[in-house]
């Protein structure tokens, strides 16, 4: 392969310990005390039914997310409180920030050798604005020649042309590109739609029927280029 499309939340980077954690540890400076665990269950279930950004009813795509985003918070949490506008600030900022991510054990290692091997490296992601300065804050950066995401361009995985601009703004065919996520519907059948190749990573285990799919990023290693 040419090039390697990545997909960035739980495909290279995840939360520190949970978004419930984080969550909780937060709302303790404005006196507030959550179990985690709740906060988890809540933020999971808020991010799965609220609807997402519908990026053709608007040109303000940054708002939109952010506002979504503030529906999350909301229904997360339960409630509102005072200050909250400040406090929904903060916390959106924070996670904009390299202290709240960690990337996975391997996914250094893996960057690394595909530059070595002279693989053109890109990120796909449904990441809002906030994904710019992250990359620069856990030094992943400099990877990648190319970075979009769904604020950025007005669309959504598993919406063919986030992938089109992609492949344009990467410089390869479809058939030259690979592209990798955790997502079966977004990055697998998404980035397939447009004719590119794709992996699942599977990281949980399970579902063995849906093929191609990895377990962990080091299986992409050897032999990228002949791929």
């Amino acid at each position: 392969m040419q090039g390697i499309l990545f997909d960035l939340g739980n495909t290279l980077i995840r939360v520190r310990g949970s978004v419930g954690l984080v969550y909780a540890n937060w709302a303790k400076n404005y006196d507030l005390t959550f179990d985690p665990q709740v906060l988890d269950q809540r933020f999971n279930r808020a991010f799965k039914d609220i609807p997402k950004v519908d990026f053709s009813t608007t040109t303000d795509w940054e708002a939109c997310e952010r506002d979504w985003w503030r529906k999350v918070v909301i229904q997360t949490l339960g409630t509102e409180f005072a200050h909250f506008d400040q406090g929904f600030d903060e916390l959106y900022g924070l996670f904009a920030q390299a202290i709240v991510w960690e990337c996975y054990p391997e996914v250094i290692r893996v960057l690394e050798s595909l530059t070595q091997q002279g693989v053109r490296l890109g990120v796909v992601s449904n990441f809002d604005a906030r994904l710019i300065p992250l990359l620069a804050g856990l030094k992943l950066d400099h990877y990648f020649s190319v970075v979009v995401h769904s604020t950025q361009v007005g669309y959504a995985k598993p919406h063919p042309q986030i992938f089109q601009i992609a492949l344009e703004r990467m410089g390869t065919l479809p058939v030259q590109t690979l592209h990798i996520g955790d997502s079966w519907t977004e990055d697998v059948l998404g980035a397939q739609a447009l004719g590119i190749n794709a992996l699942w990573l599977n990281r949980k285990g399970g579902h063995l029927e849906r093929q191609p799919q990895i377990q962990n990023l080091d299986q992409i290693v050897t032999g990228a280029c002949e791929r």
